[in-house]
Protein backbone atom coordinates (compact mmCIF):
# COMPACT_ATOMS: atom_id res chain seq x y z
CA UNK A 1 0.00 0.00 0.00
CA UNK A 2 1.28 3.46 -0.87
CA UNK A 3 2.57 5.38 2.15
CA UNK A 4 1.51 8.94 1.28
CA UNK A 5 2.34 11.46 4.01
CA UNK A 6 2.93 15.24 3.82
CA UNK A 7 6.20 14.81 5.71
CA UNK A 8 7.54 12.83 2.75
CA UNK A 9 7.22 15.97 0.63
CA UNK A 10 4.43 18.20 -0.66
CA UNK A 11 3.82 20.89 -3.27
CA UNK A 12 2.77 24.34 -2.12
CA UNK A 13 0.19 25.69 -4.57
CA UNK A 14 -2.29 28.53 -4.17
CA UNK A 15 -5.85 27.26 -3.60
CA UNK A 16 -7.21 29.72 -6.16
CA UNK A 17 -5.08 28.17 -8.88
CA UNK A 18 -6.07 24.61 -7.95
CA UNK A 19 -9.75 25.58 -7.86
CA UNK A 20 -9.66 27.21 -11.29
CA UNK A 21 -7.65 24.66 -13.29
CA UNK A 22 -10.56 22.11 -13.35
CA UNK A 23 -12.90 24.80 -14.70
CA UNK A 24 -10.99 25.04 -17.96
CA UNK A 25 -11.61 22.65 -20.83
CA UNK A 26 -8.29 20.78 -20.85
CA UNK A 27 -8.02 17.27 -22.24
CA UNK A 28 -6.45 14.46 -20.23
CA UNK A 29 -2.99 14.81 -21.76
CA UNK A 30 -2.93 18.55 -21.11
CA UNK A 31 -3.91 18.05 -17.46
CA UNK A 32 -1.13 15.47 -17.04
CA UNK A 33 1.39 17.91 -18.48
CA UNK A 34 0.17 20.71 -16.18
CA UNK A 35 0.51 18.40 -13.15
CA UNK A 36 4.10 17.59 -14.10
CA UNK A 37 4.92 21.27 -14.51
CA UNK A 38 3.43 22.08 -11.09
CA UNK A 39 5.30 19.20 -9.45
CA UNK A 40 8.71 20.20 -10.79
CA UNK A 41 8.32 23.95 -10.42
CA UNK A 42 6.22 24.83 -7.37
CA UNK A 43 7.13 21.46 -5.85
CA UNK A 44 10.72 22.72 -5.64
CA UNK A 45 9.72 26.32 -4.84
CA UNK A 46 10.71 27.64 -8.25
CA UNK A 47 8.79 29.30 -11.08
CA UNK A 48 10.29 27.37 -13.99
CA UNK A 49 12.39 24.32 -14.75
CA UNK A 50 14.16 22.53 -17.58
CA UNK A 51 11.43 20.29 -18.97
CA UNK A 52 12.38 18.45 -22.13
CA UNK A 53 10.03 16.38 -24.27
CA UNK A 54 11.58 13.15 -23.03
CA UNK A 55 11.14 14.38 -19.44
CA UNK A 56 7.37 14.74 -19.98
CA UNK A 57 7.19 11.33 -21.68
CA UNK A 58 8.88 9.63 -18.72
CA UNK A 59 6.82 11.54 -16.15
CA UNK A 60 3.42 10.86 -17.78
CA UNK A 61 3.89 7.54 -19.58
CA UNK A 62 2.33 9.07 -22.68
CA UNK A 63 3.55 8.91 -26.27
CA UNK A 64 6.16 11.35 -27.53
CA UNK A 65 4.07 12.63 -30.45
CA UNK A 66 1.04 13.13 -28.23
CA UNK A 67 3.01 14.99 -25.57
CA UNK A 68 4.77 17.19 -28.13
CA UNK A 69 1.45 18.21 -29.69
CA UNK A 70 -0.23 19.10 -26.40
CA UNK A 71 2.75 20.98 -24.97
CA UNK A 72 2.73 23.18 -28.07
CA UNK A 73 -1.01 23.71 -27.62
CA UNK A 74 -0.58 24.78 -24.00
CA UNK A 75 2.15 27.23 -24.98
CA UNK A 76 0.01 28.68 -27.79
CA UNK A 77 -2.92 29.06 -25.37
CA UNK A 78 -0.72 30.94 -22.88
CA UNK A 79 -1.08 28.27 -20.18
CA UNK A 80 2.61 27.38 -20.23
CA UNK A 81 5.31 29.97 -20.78
CA UNK A 82 8.78 29.42 -22.19
CA UNK A 83 11.26 31.23 -19.97
CA UNK A 84 14.30 29.99 -21.89
CA UNK A 85 14.58 28.35 -25.29
CA UNK A 86 16.54 25.14 -25.69
CA UNK A 87 20.14 25.10 -26.92
CA UNK A 88 22.50 22.37 -28.01
CA UNK A 89 23.53 21.84 -24.41
CA UNK A 90 20.48 22.90 -22.37
CA UNK A 91 16.81 21.94 -22.39
CA UNK A 92 13.99 24.43 -22.72
CA UNK A 93 12.72 25.97 -19.49
CA UNK A 94 8.96 26.02 -18.91
CA UNK A 95 6.68 27.41 -16.23
CA UNK A 96 2.96 27.73 -15.59
CA UNK A 97 1.31 31.07 -16.28
CA UNK A 98 -0.63 31.48 -13.06
CA UNK A 99 -2.72 34.35 -14.45
CA UNK A 100 -5.53 32.04 -15.57
CA UNK A 101 -7.60 34.98 -16.85
CA UNK A 102 -5.17 35.21 -19.77
CA UNK A 103 -5.44 31.54 -20.73
CA UNK A 104 -6.92 31.09 -24.19
CA UNK A 105 -8.93 28.04 -23.13
CA UNK A 106 -12.70 27.74 -22.72
CA UNK A 107 -13.80 28.28 -19.15
CA UNK A 108 -16.80 26.08 -18.37
CA UNK A 109 -17.98 28.17 -15.44
CA UNK A 110 -18.03 31.44 -17.39
CA UNK A 111 -19.88 29.73 -20.24
CA UNK A 112 -22.48 28.30 -17.85
CA UNK A 113 -22.99 31.65 -16.12
CA UNK A 114 -23.61 33.36 -19.45
CA UNK A 115 -26.03 30.63 -20.52
CA UNK A 116 -27.87 30.69 -17.21
CA UNK A 117 -28.65 34.42 -17.23
CA UNK A 118 -32.01 33.81 -18.87
CA UNK A 119 -32.89 30.90 -16.61
CA UNK A 120 -33.03 32.81 -13.29
CA UNK A 121 -36.30 32.71 -11.38
CA UNK A 122 -37.77 34.83 -8.63
CA UNK A 123 -38.99 33.37 -5.36
CA UNK A 124 -41.92 35.78 -5.44
CA UNK A 125 -43.08 34.66 -8.87
CA UNK A 126 -43.98 31.09 -8.06
CA UNK A 127 -47.48 29.69 -8.76
CA UNK A 128 -49.11 26.34 -8.01
CA UNK A 129 -48.76 23.53 -10.57
CA UNK A 130 -52.23 22.13 -9.86
CA UNK A 131 -54.92 22.77 -7.26
CA UNK A 132 -54.21 19.75 -5.08
CA UNK A 133 -50.95 17.97 -5.85
CA UNK A 134 -48.03 20.05 -7.09
CA UNK A 135 -45.71 22.50 -5.36
CA UNK A 136 -44.96 25.98 -6.63
CA UNK A 137 -43.09 26.74 -9.87
CA UNK A 138 -41.92 29.90 -11.63
CA UNK A 139 -44.30 32.13 -13.55
CA UNK A 140 -41.48 33.03 -15.89
CA UNK A 141 -40.87 29.46 -16.99
CA UNK A 142 -42.63 29.79 -20.35
CA UNK A 143 -40.41 32.76 -21.18
CA UNK A 144 -37.33 30.79 -20.11
CA UNK A 145 -38.34 27.76 -22.17
CA UNK A 146 -39.22 29.65 -25.30
CA UNK A 147 -36.15 31.86 -25.07
CA UNK A 148 -34.13 28.66 -24.92
CA UNK A 149 -36.07 27.15 -27.84
CA UNK A 150 -35.58 30.30 -29.92
CA UNK A 151 -31.85 30.04 -29.30
CA UNK A 152 -32.00 26.44 -30.51
CA UNK A 153 -33.80 27.48 -33.68
CA UNK A 154 -31.18 30.14 -34.35
CA UNK A 155 -28.38 27.60 -33.99
CA UNK A 156 -29.81 24.59 -35.81
CA UNK A 157 -27.75 25.41 -38.90
CA UNK A 158 -24.49 25.06 -37.00
CA UNK A 159 -25.18 22.44 -34.33
CA UNK A 160 -26.34 18.86 -34.60
CA UNK A 161 -29.66 18.11 -32.81
CA UNK A 162 -27.87 15.62 -30.54
CA UNK A 163 -25.44 18.31 -29.34
CA UNK A 164 -28.29 20.77 -28.77
CA UNK A 165 -30.13 18.22 -26.63
CA UNK A 166 -26.92 17.30 -24.80
CA UNK A 167 -26.21 20.93 -23.93
CA UNK A 168 -29.82 21.53 -22.87
CA UNK A 169 -29.75 18.53 -20.53
CA UNK A 170 -26.38 19.48 -19.01
CA UNK A 171 -27.47 23.08 -18.48
CA UNK A 172 -30.78 22.10 -16.88
CA UNK A 173 -29.16 19.56 -14.54
CA UNK A 174 -26.00 21.56 -13.82
CA UNK A 175 -23.80 18.80 -15.23
CA UNK A 176 -20.78 18.65 -17.47
CA UNK A 177 -20.71 16.46 -20.56
CA UNK A 178 -18.32 13.96 -19.01
CA UNK A 179 -20.83 13.25 -16.20
CA UNK A 180 -23.14 11.48 -18.67
CA UNK A 181 -23.01 7.70 -18.99
CA UNK A 182 -22.83 5.93 -22.33
CA UNK A 183 -26.43 4.72 -22.02
CA UNK A 184 -27.63 8.29 -21.59
CA UNK A 185 -25.77 9.46 -24.70
CA UNK A 186 -27.23 6.58 -26.70
CA UNK A 187 -30.71 7.47 -25.43
CA UNK A 188 -30.23 11.08 -26.56
CA UNK A 189 -29.19 10.01 -30.05
CA UNK A 190 -32.19 7.71 -30.22
CA UNK A 191 -34.49 10.51 -29.07
CA UNK A 192 -33.37 13.00 -31.74
CA UNK A 193 -33.82 10.35 -34.45
CA UNK A 194 -37.25 9.24 -33.18
CA UNK A 195 -39.19 11.91 -35.07
CA UNK A 196 -40.26 13.82 -31.93
CA UNK A 197 -39.58 17.55 -32.52
CA UNK A 198 -36.48 18.73 -30.71
CA UNK A 199 -38.18 21.79 -29.24
CA UNK A 200 -40.94 19.54 -27.83
CA UNK A 201 -38.32 17.24 -26.27
CA UNK A 202 -36.50 20.11 -24.55
CA UNK A 203 -39.67 21.84 -23.42
CA UNK A 204 -41.08 18.58 -22.01
CA UNK A 205 -37.77 17.81 -20.33
CA UNK A 206 -37.78 21.13 -18.51
CA UNK A 207 -41.44 20.83 -17.47
CA UNK A 208 -40.95 17.28 -16.19
CA UNK A 209 -37.80 18.33 -14.34
CA UNK A 210 -39.63 21.16 -12.54
CA UNK A 211 -42.63 18.96 -11.73
CA UNK A 212 -40.49 16.15 -10.29
CA UNK A 213 -38.36 18.66 -8.38
CA UNK A 214 -41.49 20.14 -6.81
CA UNK A 215 -42.39 16.62 -5.61
CA UNK A 216 -38.98 16.20 -3.98
CA UNK A 217 -37.94 13.56 -6.53
CA UNK A 218 -35.45 15.30 -8.85
CA UNK A 219 -34.56 13.60 -12.12
CA UNK A 220 -30.88 12.60 -12.25
CA UNK A 221 -30.58 10.71 -15.54
CA UNK A 222 -31.70 11.23 -19.14
CA UNK A 223 -32.90 7.61 -19.10
CA UNK A 224 -35.92 8.86 -17.17
CA UNK A 225 -36.82 11.30 -19.95
CA UNK A 226 -36.18 8.59 -22.53
CA UNK A 227 -39.06 6.62 -21.03
CA UNK A 228 -41.40 9.53 -20.26
CA UNK A 229 -41.15 11.96 -23.20
CA UNK A 230 -42.20 9.53 -25.99
CA UNK A 231 -45.29 8.66 -23.95
CA UNK A 232 -46.05 12.36 -23.40
CA UNK A 233 -45.66 12.95 -27.14
CA UNK A 234 -48.21 10.25 -27.91
CA UNK A 235 -50.60 11.64 -25.30
CA UNK A 236 -50.14 15.15 -26.67
CA UNK A 237 -50.90 14.07 -30.23
CA UNK A 238 -53.87 11.97 -29.18
CA UNK A 239 -55.35 14.56 -26.86
CA UNK A 240 -55.03 17.74 -28.94
CA UNK A 241 -58.60 17.67 -30.26
CA UNK A 242 -60.16 17.08 -26.85
CA UNK A 243 -58.00 19.73 -25.23
CA UNK A 244 -59.01 22.35 -27.79
CA UNK A 245 -62.68 21.76 -26.90
CA UNK A 246 -62.28 22.16 -23.15
CA UNK A 247 -59.32 24.50 -22.68
CA UNK A 248 -59.69 27.57 -20.52
CA UNK A 249 -59.10 31.03 -22.06
CA UNK A 250 -55.48 32.03 -21.60
CA UNK A 251 -52.49 33.32 -23.45
CA UNK A 252 -51.31 31.23 -26.42
CA UNK A 253 -47.58 30.77 -26.84
CA UNK A 254 -46.27 29.22 -30.02
CA UNK A 255 -43.49 26.69 -29.58
CA UNK A 256 -42.35 24.79 -32.65
CA UNK A 257 -45.89 24.25 -33.88
CA UNK A 258 -47.35 23.27 -30.49
CA UNK A 259 -49.73 25.54 -28.60
CA UNK A 260 -49.03 25.78 -24.89
CA UNK A 261 -51.98 27.19 -22.98
CA UNK A 262 -51.69 28.39 -19.44
CA UNK A 263 -50.32 30.98 -17.11
CA UNK A 264 -47.23 29.01 -16.06
CA UNK A 265 -45.16 26.14 -17.34
CA UNK A 266 -46.94 23.40 -15.44
CA UNK A 267 -50.34 25.06 -15.23
CA UNK A 268 -53.25 24.72 -17.63
CA UNK A 269 -51.59 24.01 -20.99
CA UNK A 270 -52.23 20.85 -23.03
CA UNK A 271 -48.61 19.79 -22.71
CA UNK A 272 -48.72 20.39 -18.94
CA UNK A 273 -51.85 18.26 -18.68
CA UNK A 274 -50.20 15.44 -20.63
CA UNK A 275 -47.21 15.57 -18.30
CA UNK A 276 -49.36 15.61 -15.17
CA UNK A 277 -51.37 12.62 -16.41
CA UNK A 278 -48.12 10.76 -17.13
CA UNK A 279 -46.76 11.50 -13.66
CA UNK A 280 -50.04 10.48 -12.07
CA UNK A 281 -49.71 7.13 -13.84
CA UNK A 282 -46.19 6.79 -12.48
CA UNK A 283 -47.40 7.39 -8.94
CA UNK A 284 -49.99 4.64 -9.40
CA UNK A 285 -47.74 2.10 -11.12
CA UNK A 286 -44.41 2.90 -9.46
CA UNK A 287 -41.16 4.39 -10.84
CA UNK A 288 -40.51 3.64 -14.50
CA UNK A 289 -36.73 3.81 -14.08
CA UNK A 290 -35.01 2.38 -11.02
CA UNK A 291 -32.44 4.89 -9.71
CA UNK A 292 -30.13 2.20 -8.34
CA UNK A 293 -30.10 0.61 -11.79
CA UNK A 294 -29.14 3.95 -13.37
CA UNK A 295 -26.29 4.46 -10.89
CA UNK A 296 -24.96 0.99 -11.66
CA UNK A 297 -24.63 1.61 -15.39
CA UNK A 298 -21.11 1.82 -16.82
CA UNK A 299 -19.69 5.15 -17.91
Amino acid sequence: MADVQPEHGYTKIADELLENIPLFKFNGTQLSIIMVVLRYTYGFQRKDHELSLSFFVNATGLGKTQVDREVKQLIEKNVLVVTRESTYTESRKLGLNKDYDTWKVENRKQKRVQSAKTLTVSENEYATVSENEYSTVSKNADQDIHYFINNIKNNTTTKEPYLILLEAFCELHNKFEYHLKRNERDAMRSMVSSGIPLDFVIESMKLVYEAKLSEGQPVTSFLYYDRVIPDIWEREKGGQADVEKHKRPSKVIQSGGHETQGKNKCGEGPLARSIMRRLEQERRDGPIVDQEFINSLPL
